[in-house]
């Protein structure tokens, strides 16, 4: 196998008309161990990348889930519901609470997985990252709880079992207002006797009376995902860092090739016919989403006691 740099230009005559765009290819060859060493930072640019783009769905879904349950406290103070408004804004709330319960445990494996695919399995990193997650486990109840719910809604039942309209009078400066609003609620009433909860967990939810409302550890098992995402920033943060310099100074070099200016550099290998074995486009506007999306993110904080409202 060889390696080069190649890449295309385009010529201008002397009137400055553009010329047939053209493809040059660098006569001096590559070694592997750089080729190599290109695609592995670009790799890790790209996982960086991925992760905060499964945080941004993980802050999605749950955006939709908690704007759905402001939707419908809405309709109710329109229209109120009858029998059959209410199971349609049930299953839809059953819809949204799945997506939300499907993209945490995503958003978990696939770091577990980043994180074993870039330290290795066993290293520190990963052993790291599981004992900060069994923290999360230990101390915070919505953690543990949507996690328990994920496995019921995979193999059991809907996550949301019953929901409760509410009206109350509520103090404001403008003077007093009537508050809407619909609870989501977990029963272990509704719960049949193949439902695998686990025990400690179905213990938890029984000294709480039975019934979880639902939206306090939904709340907290977000906030929890934001420690761990800071958490996992963290534990990529040197290896982002060097990689990211590594790649833009191997873009830098194989953009200019026999004193031209290339447009859509690339690194090939190719086998001894000529023919393309494998590229590296060397690009890097996904550098620019990732660093919007970092900052994006990283406005997220600790929700559990917060919640939007149109209260005057």
């Amino acid at each position: 196998m060889q390696y080069r740099a190649t890449g295309f230009y385009k010529n201008l005559d002397n009137d400055s008309l553009p010329k047939p765009v053209a493809e040059i290819t660098s006569t001096e060859p590559i070694e592997q161990t750089r080729y190599e060493a290109v695609k592995k930072a670009k790799d890790i640019c790209f996982l960086a990348l991925g992760l905060e783009e499964k945080f941004q769905l993980v802050l999605d879904n749950f955006k939709e889930w908690e704007t759905e349950l402001f939707s419908q406290a809405q309709s109710y103070l329109l229209w109120r519901a009858t029998t059959f408004d209410a199971t349609q804004q049930r299953l839809s709330l059953d819809r949204r609470l799945t997506n939300v319960l499907t993209t945490f445990r995503l958003y978990l494996d696939q770091t577990d997985y980043a994180v074993s695919e870039t330290f290795g399995n066993p290293s520190a990193q990963l052993e790291a990252i599981k004992k900060f997650k069994h923290g999360l486990y230990d101390n915070y109840f919505g953690y543990r709880f949507l996690e328990e719910l994920r496995n019921h809604v995979q193999h059991c039942g809907l996550p949301v079992q019953m929901i409760r309209f509410g009206e109350r009078l509520a103090e404001r400066k403008e003077g007093d207002q009537i508050e809407f609003t619909i609870t989501p609620k977990f029963t272990l009433d509704y719960l049949e006797g193949g439902d695998k909860f686990k025990k400690s967990i179905l213990e938890e939810v029984k000294s709480r009376g039975g019934k979880i409302d639902l939206r306090k550890p939904t709340r907290e098992y977000i906030s929890c995902l934001v420690r761990l995402h800071g958490e996992l920033r963290k534990t990529f943060s040197e290896i982002v860092s060097n990689s990211r310099s590594f790649y833009f100074e191997a873009v830098k070099e194989y953009s200019l090739i026999g004193g031209f200016a290339l447009q859509f550099p690339r690194l090939q290998c190719v086998d001894d016919s000529g023919a393309v074995k494998e590229q590296i486009d060397l690009i890097t506007d996904f550098l620019n989403v990732y660093d919007t999306l970092h900052k994006r993110n990283s406005n997220v904080k600790d929700i559990t006691m917060s919640f939007a409202s149109n209260a005057l």
